[in-house]
């Protein structure tokens, strides 16, 4: 049970983060992926107006720039380290799967040992976090995982945002119908104008 859990984890990163591999189930794991990061009832994200911390961490996308506290990223890197582990514990007799997911633990461990000794205010985007295999792009960066995380805590409202050097309080949520495309619907989300989004999400068709 543990290993399916986090098999369909890795599917769903899979998905989002545009990685070379594949641990296969269904198309209902993608369509989870989509759904539970921004509810598509939703008109506006209410964003936090302050976060208590000693440590922030920050990435700009475009003219936003998100500020959360270090340790809720050290928190889920470390989370997911350790369902790595665990998961790995499945192929002891697999050398190919074995050496696989020891790779995928020590780009987690240094990231983990980065974020917990960094000092201030921190540009997430030098984090390398990734799941997959060695991809010199990857390597310089901007890691789609963290982006994902903060994603969440930012449509949970547990971040700092900027816009354009000031901050700013709410996101407006627009979904739009995407038809003649296997997605059903495109999420925008934005501050002031609809053309220029802190994210964009697309919803697949249901089949």
């Amino acid at each position: 049970m543990l290993e399916l859990k986090f098999m369909r984890k890795l599917f769903i990163l899979y998905f989002l983060l545009n990685v070379n591999f594949v641990f296969a189930e269904s198309a209902n794991q993608i369509i989870a992926a989509n759904n539970e990061l921004v509810d598509s009832s939703a008109t506006m994200i209410q964003l936090a107006s302050s976060i208590q911390a000693n440590r922030f961490g920050y990435w700009q996308n475009g003219s936003y720039t998100i500020y959360i506290n270090i340790d809720t990223i050290v928190h889920m890197i470390k989370r997911d380290y350790k369902d790595l582990i665990r998961a790995r514990e499945a192929y002891k007799t697999d050398t190919v799967n074995y050496a696989r997911y020891t790779l995928y633990i020590n780009r987690f461990f240094k990231a983990y040992n980065q974020l917990k000794t960094s000092r201030s205010t921190f540009d997430l985007k030098k984090i390398v976090v990734y799941i997959g295999p060695e991809n010199k792009e990857q390597n310089r960066g901007n890691s789609g995982l963290i982006d994902l995380y903060l994603k969440r805590l930012v449509f949970a409202g547990n971040a700092i945002v900027y816009y354009k050097g000031r901050q700013i309080y709410t996101l407006q949520v627009s979904e739009q119908a995407d038809s003649g495309t296997m997605f059903s619907s495109v999420t925008k989300i934005f501050y002031d104008s609809i053309e220029n989004c802190i994210y964009t999400e697309q919803r697949w068709q249901q089949w």
